[in-house]
């Protein structure tokens, strides 16, 4: 009776982190597809920007026309760089604020650079070191580029 009760909660432990999991890749998913709608945005911008100053570079008239693309390109950039680092923080991971690697977050100094990590950072993974988090080495490089 003790095993069945055993492979009982085995199972119940199993799906609890089956759907946490579940609800953590959905959110990556989620913040992965913003990042991209963003990047498409920005290269909207780009290209208008370009258009204008090829029409008005040979007119000789000023950048003020610019200026309104400019500054919306700037906000989509922060928007991009916002969003990865949600995408990390999802993940367990912070970027080093050194060599922009992303590094598992509770390390005292990034293992690839040597610099040292906020404390808090380290502080936090150190309760939450029993999660395992699964690695998906693609993204990983999209967040440090």
């Amino acid at each position: 009776m003790e095993f069945i009760e055993n492979v009982k909660d085995t199972l119940a432990k199993t799906g609890k982190t089956a759907v946490r999991k579940t609800k953590d890749l959905a959110a990556i998913a989620k913040v992965t597809a913003d990042i991209e709608e963003t990047k498409a945005l920005l290269k909207e911008v780009y290209i208008q920007i370009g258009k204008k100053y090829c029409e008005t570079h040979d007119k000789d008239t000023s950048a003020e026309e610019l200026a309104v693309d400019v500054a919306t390109s700037e906000s989509l950039k922060e928007r991009l760089e916002a969003l990865k680092t949600e995408r990390l923080t999802l993940r367990g991971k912070v970027k080093c604020a050194s060599c922009g690697k992303a590094i598992n977050d509770g390390f005292a100094f990034c293992p690839f650079c040597g610099e040292k990590l906020p404390e808090a950072a380290a502080e936090e993974a150190a309760a939450d070191e029993a999660d395992d988090d699964a690695d998906i080495d693609d993204e990983e490089k999209e967040d440090e580029e």
